[in-house]
């Protein structure tokens, strides 16, 4: 059975020494899931065994760039980097007044949303190149004087309507 092709749908954005990380970043959801069992949620303790795990995640994903092209590694790095930010402003309402964690829970709602304006940004840009690109190909075989190598039509000079013009055809001798 040749499961390749279909493994490499989910794998292909993956470095072949590095394709194990597709089950990794499975496996980092599933310990930041488990956490809140053995501490309390909310407390010191979960949020800062929360901030080292994705700290540690950070640094493997750094060190070893799983991904083939570097703008998904760097993606990924800024969205733990974003992650650490949110886990590490949980840490504020904890000790403070009821105006500072307004003000934090503002910031958290903003950098929760970084994501989902990068994948907005993502989807306009490239709705914009598809439609630039099929509008690309349309003039290139609509155009009347054919600049399209791979097209079979025939020159203009070859038309019947355009015979006169050329004085190709009707000579008169």
């Amino acid at each position: 059975m040749k499961l390749k092709p279909f493994l490499d749908s989910f794998q292909g954005c993956f470095k072949d020494n590095c394709r194990c990380f597709a089950g990794l970043f499975f496996l980092y959801r599933i310990l930041l899931v488990l956490i809140p069992i053995y501490f309390s949620d909310g407390s010191f303790w979960n949020i800062m065994t929360k901030e080292l795990l994705i700290i540690c995640i950070l640094f493997l994903h750094c060190l070893c760039t799983p991904f083939e092209k570097k703008v998904h590694n760097h993606i990924k790095s800024f969205l733990l980097l974003d992650l650490i930010l949110i886990n590490t402003l949980q840490l504020a309402p904890l000790n403070t007044n009821n105006s500072t964690t307004t003000l934090v829970a503002v910031f958290q709602a903003v950098l929760m949303s970084l994501p989902l304006v990068y994948l907005l940004c993502y989807i306009g840009q490239y709705t914009c190149c598809t439609k630039r690109c099929i509008e690309n190909k349309f003039n290139a075989i609509t155009s009347p004087n054919g600049h399209n190598d791979n097209d079979d039509e025939l020159p203009q000079r070859l038309l019947p309507e355009f015979s006169e013009s050329y004085d190709t055809f009707n000579k008169s001798e």
